[in-house]
Order: structure tokens, then C-alpha cells, then sequence
């Protein structure tokens, strides 16, 4: 259904289009309910903000929100995959890190920037990890009911969203996105896009169970160009 809807998009097929307005119609009425854009803002909206905080920073003008979500939509669904895998193949633990790290990650995501925003950007990080040390036994509830959580979401694979992306003529790569975008942008954007804010994403949960790394946060990137490359 998804690469469907996505080349009648596309092609501005009156259908297709009537069937995103009702889904995104449903996506703010999500929204609505719960008083947060929360629900349509995981990580892939973070990697982009960040993006746009550096091209900013270097005085140079962003690509549309929108593209550079659906770049970052690639990724976010191989950290799912990550996180999935993590969970069914281990005996996950969920670790809030303590403070002094956190800190310290905070520090070098933002180290070039002015001093303001990493203050800004620890002040909601911390927040959020005071709450996740509140709140670990509900974490632990998630992973221990991981099976019955993830058939509720119905999560695409990393293909069949590059499948989707495809379909849709939409950018899939960082360099499609303009002049200065390349991997090294989008995998500092990924590497730090739990410490943007005080949202709760799938990259907070692979940082919780120890397997987000500098490492692993690359070999994401280089696997979404590679199956870019190939589209």
C-alpha cells in the first residue's frame, strides 16, 4: 500500500492524494489528543532540526524540512532494526547513563556551537533523564513486552522503506539533499539526535540498552547511502 500511496504522490493522483490528506488528517488528530507533536516528531524530525542547526551555524541555507525527514526516515527505521534485534537476541538491560556522561556527550555534540545552545540542549536532555531514572521500570516494561509491542506498530523493514522512499522521487541520500550535505552531517545529526531534546526516541532506547556508539551510528549511515546508491 505505502509505495503505492507514495508514487500516486508523486504523480499528484487525485486518489493518492486524498488518501495522504486522511492520513494526515489522523496524524494531527494524534497530535491533538495527546497535545503534542510528539507522535508525528521521533527521531528522524531530530536528525533533521540538527541539520539545520549546522547548516545554519555555517551560513548556509537548509533544504526543505520535509526532504531531509525522509533522508532521516532511512536511518531511524535501520535504529529500530538495531533495537529490534538487540532486544530478541540478548537479555537486554536498560542503563540510564549516569550524569557526568551524559554531560560529557552533551558537551561534544555541541562543542561548536555557542555556549548557549549546548546549555539549552543539556537542560531538556537532563530533564529527560531524570524522568527515564523515575520511570526505568516502565522502560523495562517495553522491553520485557517487546513481541506484543512491536506487532502493534507495524513497523516497516529498512527495505521496504527504501522501497517507499524510492517510489516517492523524494531524496535518499545525504548529498541529494544540496551542496554541503554529505554522511559526516547526517551522522553527527544521528549520532546526537537523543540529546537534542527532552522527546523520548528510538535512539534514547538503543542508548539505553549500550549499543549506540560513534561505530554503530556510522555503519547506519553507510548502510542507508549504500542502499541509496542502488536505488
Amino acid at each position: 500500500m505505502l509505495p503505492a500511496l507514495a508514487r500516486a504522490a508523486r504523480d499528484a493522483e487525485p486518489a493518492g492524494l486524498a488518501d495522504l490528506a486522511r492520513l494526515l488528517a489522523a496524524s494531527g488528530l494524534s497530535m491533538g489528543i495527546v497535545g503534542s507533536t510528539a507522535p508525528a516528531s521521533g527521531t528522524e524530525h531530530a536528525v533533521s532540526h540538527l541539520m539545520e542547526m549546522a547548516r545554519s551555524r555555517q551560513g548556509r541555507p537548509a533544504a526543505a524540512h520535509g526532504m531531509q525527514v525522509t533522508v532521516a526516515t532511512r536511518l531511524a527505521v535501520r535504529v529500530w532494526q538495531l533495537v529490534d534485534s538487540t532486544i530478541r537476541s540478548a537479555d537486554a538491560k536498560v542503563r540510564v547513563p549516569d550524569e557526568t556522561t551524559s554531560r560529557d556527550t552533551v558537551a561534544r555534540a555541541f562543542a561548536e556551537f555557542d555556549p548557549q545552545t549546548a546549555e539549552e540542549c543539556w537542560t531538556a536532555y537532563s530533564a529527560k533523564r531524570n524522568w527515564l531514572l523515575a520511570n526505568q521500570s516502565a522502560v523495562e516494561t517495553v522491553v520485557s513486552g517487546w513481541e506484543a509491542f512491536t506487532r502493534s506498530l507495524a513497523l516497516p523493514s529498512p527495505e521496504q522503506f527504501d522501497e517507499i522512499s524510492h517510489a516517492s522521487g523524494l531524496p535518499t541520500r545525504a548529498e541529494d539533499l544540496g551542496v554541503g550535505y554529505d554522511d559526516d552531517l547526517l551522522f553527527w545529526a544521528l549520532r546526537n539526535s537523543h540529546v537534542l531534546r527532552e522527546r523520548i526516541s528510538i535512539v534514547d532506547l538503543a542508548d539505553l540498552l549500550g549499543v549506540w556508539s560513534d561505530e554503530t551510528a556510522w555503519s547506519i549511515v553507510a548502510d542507508a547511502a549504500k542502499a541509496g546508491m542502488t536505488e
